[in-house]
């Protein structure tokens, strides 16, 4: 048990954008967008009453990623003894 001042844990969850899959209070399940494992966006009216807990998530890949750009670097003079 903390005895200390009490303080505020955030979601847990996957980073970045997920579709997280909600229990509802009557038992159905629904989808909502996700950032940093907490609700973002429903696509319906205010329904926080209706959220019962989260089940999962579902982690949103991008199918192009950015290419890496190798940076290049300088390649040691040789020198007339042929070491570098």
């Amino acid at each position: 048990m903390e005895l200390g001042e009490g303080r505020y844990n955030g979601p847990i969850g996957p980073a970045g954008f997920s579709i997280a899959v909600l229990n509802m209070v009557d038992d159905r399940a629904h989808a909502v967008v996700a950032f940093n494992g907490g609700i973002l966006w429903d696509n319906g009216n205010s329904r926080e009453k209706e959220y019962d807990y989260i089940l999962g998530y579902y982690i949103v890949y991008d199918l192009r990623p950015a290419k890496p750009k190798w940076i290049k670097q300088k390649k040691a003079k040789k020198t007339k003894r042929g070491k570098r």
